[in-house]
């Protein structure tokens, strides 16, 4: 590993295969690259730091009145967030790059209920106690809720209807999104 220092506002180390750097800016902030161009993270005078690569997504539906079978994932299928492109409009599901600890939040409007939802990891029902992870829905209003779990890096999640409930739901107004949280 070779250091280069230039000047008083920047430190590179040379890796095997990739360059690293340390730069102080003149608004007082500290970043650190890799590459030439490619910011890591930042933080500045205050204590804050900026991380422009975290995994993220909002991930919502774009279709009406769409029938979902028991226990199927919900055709969540178009992004306005995806950082990372770690959330896949084709499976409807979010795939973690990188193991840690994460949170989830989701919305949906169902016609029919009352129903129950889970919030998914690696296909199945993600229930760490008795009723954690599972959340009743009612018909005719909008319902929410939020979860965090831990996951290894592969591991995927998605949202859907627990094992045993099907039904109809206006997709217009279900989403799913996610990021992790460290």
């Amino acid at each position: 590993m070779a250091v280069k220092i230039y000047g008083s506002n920047r430190i590179d180390l040379d890796g095997n295969n990739e360059t690293f750097s340390i730069r102080a800016t003149a608004d007082d902030e500290l970043n650190f690259y890799k590459g030439a161009s490619t910011k890591l993270m930042g933080i500045d005078a205050s204590g804050f730091e900026s991380k422009p690569n975290i995994p993220a997504f909002m991930a919502y539906g774009n279709a009406g009145a769409v029938s979902v079978g028991a226990g199927q994932e919900f055709p969540i299928s178009a992004t306005s967030t995806n950082i990372g492109n770690h959330y896949n409009i084709s499976t409807y599901r979010f795939t973690a790059p990188v193991a840690g600890f994460y949170s989830f939040q989701y919305g949906l409007y169902s016609y029919e209920g009352p129903q129950q939802v889970a919030i998914k990891k690696n296909g199945l029902d993600w229930r760490p106690s008795d009723t954690t992870g599972l959340f009743s829905v009612e018909s005719n209003r909008l319902n929410s809720g939020a979860i965090s779990m831990s996951l290894e890096v592969g591991d995927y999640v998605s949202f859907g209807f627990r094992d045993g409930y099907s039904g109809n739901v206006y997709m217009s107004h279900t989403w799913l999104s996610g990021f992790l949280v460290g």
